[in-house]
């Protein structure tokens, strides 16, 4: 499996140097952003056990207004690309609208140059799935550690 990156390719082997250990506990605010509701209860169970506050959304409006008042304390934002009604593409703009600095973790079932190009590219990752539950958390702790050194 290829575990892509906005603007790179990474192999399963070269992200295990990014993987977290399991010491690691996150302290952050995480908004997701997914209308599978097994995939987010997952992802959110996971998070949660690994110390991160979660917040979810099950489709793009609920995403945008979950967004948009608690813009403040969210520190990253899980965003599905594949979402009812309004596009995750459409969600990212809106949430940039509100933060230009949000960081975003892309998440697909396919991908493509397309998703590459244009607002996308402004995406700290993207996350390929089917993806491993400490693939995703090896991205989020590197997106939020990246972002606390520029601090």
């Amino acid at each position: 499996m290829i575990h892509s990156h906005i603007s790179e390719v990474h192999t399963p082997r070269e992200k295990k140097a990014h993987q977290p250990s399991l010491m690691t506990e996150g302290k952050e605010t995480i908004l997701v952003v997914e209308d599978e509701k097994s995939i987010s209860t997952l992802i959110e169970k996971f998070l949660k056990h690994q110390g991160y506050t979660v917040l979810l959304a099950y489709d793009g409006n609920s995403g945008i207004d979950i967004f948009s008042k608690n813009a403040h304390m969210i520190d990253l934002v899980v965003l599905d690309l594949t979402l009812p009604g309004i596009l995750g593409k459409t969600v990212f703009e809106k949430m940039l609208a509100i933060k230009p600095d949000v960081a975003v973790i892309v998440m697909s079932g396919y991908y493509s140059e397309e998703i590459r190009s244009g607002i996308l590219s402004r995406a700290k990752e993207f996350v390929a799935k089917p993806f491993s539950m400490l693939t995703l958390e090896a991205y989020i702790r590197s997106v939020l550690d990246k972002a606390e050194q520029s601090v």
